[in-house]
């Protein structure tokens, strides 16, 4: 019975003739869960609204009138193969870092590949992508293929940052010291075993659900 509304949403065509709390046409509020061959893969919530919410809009939901907060979960698959497959807190002995997907100090761009002042984020956005696509495939051939048609704009961009700085490396160096960062997973990686995390983020988020 909860009244989920965007308050700062003035646009009429974004409503719901009717029905004002309601925000953006065609707006849902019953979620169905997607599973894959069986109960133990996949199983992420779809449908509703709120799911598929641009980040500009899902900061100003508000939930009976009161404001929400979205918590991020840094480098979330990685840290979940780590405690899956290997029964490990990520954090434990790393307390210390920052970013996973920075090899865990953004430092090291700096210091090993003379990316002094540049902005970090194509690199990460890279090679988060470069794993996410690699924990669903079943090669490391397979996922570089994937990376570089799906990310094709951003590979060029580093390939010539790469080119400007004449730093020491290719685009498919720092993804291979990614892998060699995270050894201890590396035959957990390209196994699609993707599909499995989300099962557990997903129960993750039905835990979430039910006691709010």
């Amino acid at each position: 019975n909860n009244i989920i509304h965007l308050p700062t949403v003035s646009d009429p065509k974004m409503f719901i003739e009717g029905k004002a709390p309601y925000s953006f046409d065609g707006f849902k509020s019953f979620t169905v869960r997607s599973f894959n061959d069986d109960l133990t893969k996949g199983g992420r919530y779809y449908r509703n609204a709120w799911v598929s919410f641009s980040k500009k809009y899902r900061s100003r939901l508000r939930i009976n009138n009161d404001p929400i907060v979205e918590i991020d979960f840094s480098a979330m698959h990685l840290i979940l193969l780590y405690a899956y497959a290997l029964k490990e807190d990520y954090w434990d002995g790393r307390q210390n870092e920052i970013d996973p997907y920075l090899f865990g100090y953004p430092e090291i761009l700096s210091k090993d590949y003379g990316f002094l002042d540049i902005d970090h984020k194509p690199i990460r956005k890279l090679i988060k992508g470069f794993f996410m696509i690699a924990i669903n495939n079943s090669s490391k051939d397979e996922a570089l293929s994937v990376i570089k048609y799906n990310h094709s704009k951003l590979w060029v961009q580093l390939e010539q940052i790469i080119f400007e700085r004449s730093a020491p490396c290719s685009v498919e160096d720092l993804l291979e010291r990614f892998l060699t960062k995270n050894a201890p997973i590396k035959d957990h990686i390209f196994t699609n075993i993707g599909i499995k995390l989300q099962n557990i983020d997903s129960q993750i988020s039905e835990k979430v659900i039910f006691n709010f």
